[in-house]
């Protein structure tokens, strides 16, 4: 079984209800989907409410297949409310500010996996965070955990298992954007990606000297200590530190560096 350690922490009391229903050698899954959607509702009816849920998800058509009925204690929505209304749904409860960056944070995601070796695709998982809205009008702070299911013909995942949990109460924190890898024996993870989503689009608005400078001065140093760093002169430190605070007079920018949580 591939199933994020997160998940595993969850599912523990259910693996061997479980262990059936995957059959990755035979690549059978698709198959047996009704019958994984049917066992986690068993499994649903008796799992603690707390303040996770789980879901089933189809990036490709963007709807959900299941939700367990934990999503009421954690966004206040039933699971049919989710499943009819797809990612488009959970899309639009995304904090305004965060919305484009949670589409970026995937964009990134998918890119990384495609870099990835095609053995290594199922043992893989993605995460990501961002602030909902709830049924109650309040926003809290998420992080999604998926790991693939399945792959379409092009050896990209597109049907994830995932775990929604809440980490907090309208908490602003940096998205980011996470891929792990699992090692062969399946006991531990390695990241292969993990960035902060809007430092990445802040940083595309530079050339790759103001980048150095940015990295500069968000450890810390002076025009001189930069200077010598890049074995450039005071001067041309200084005139780029102008021309970086000339550009950071954009609004769209300005609205970057605070999601993003960088020192500038």
């Amino acid at each position: 079984m591939f199933i994020y350690y997160a998940m595993e922490l969850l599912l523990q009391k259910y693996k061997e209800q479980l262990e059936d229903v995957f059959d990755y050698k035979e690549k059978a899954f698709p198959k047996k989907l009704p019958e994984l959607i049917e066992r986690l509702k068993k499994i649903d009816l008796v799992k603690p409410i707390g303040s996770s849920f789980i879901t089933i998800v189809n990036f490709s058509t963007q709807e959900y297949l299941f939700s367990s009925n934990g999503i009421q204690n954690c966004w206040g929505f039933f699971p049919d409310e989710l499943i009819k209304g797809g990612t488009a749904f959970a899309l639009s409860r995304i904090h305004p500010q965060e919305r484009n960056l949670i589409l970026h944070a995937i964009q990134l995601i998918l890119k990384c996996i495609k870099e990835q070796p095609i053995h290594k695709l199922e043992k893989l998982s993605i995460q990501f965070n961002y602030r909902l809205l709830k049924a109650d009008e309040k926003y809290a702070t998420y992080v999604n955990d998926y790991t693939p299911l399945e792959f379409n013909r092009k050896k990209e995942p597109y049907l994830w298992l995932g775990e929604i949990r809440q980490i907090g109460e309208n908490e602003k924190r940096p998205i980011r954007a996470i891929v792990r890898i699992q090692s062969n024996n399946g006991s531990l993870y390695k990241t292969i990606l993990n960035i902060k989503v809007a430092e990445v689009l802040l940083k595309q608005n530079f050339t790759n000297r103001e980048i150095q400078i940015i990295d500069c001065v968000i450890d810390g140093h002076t025009n001189h200590s930069i200077a010598k760093k890049l074995n450039i002169s005071f001067a041309t430190a200084k005139t780029h530190r102008k021309n970086i605070n000339q550009k950071l007079k954009n609004k769209r920018l300005q609205q970057l560096v605070a999601l993003s949580g960088l020192p500038l």
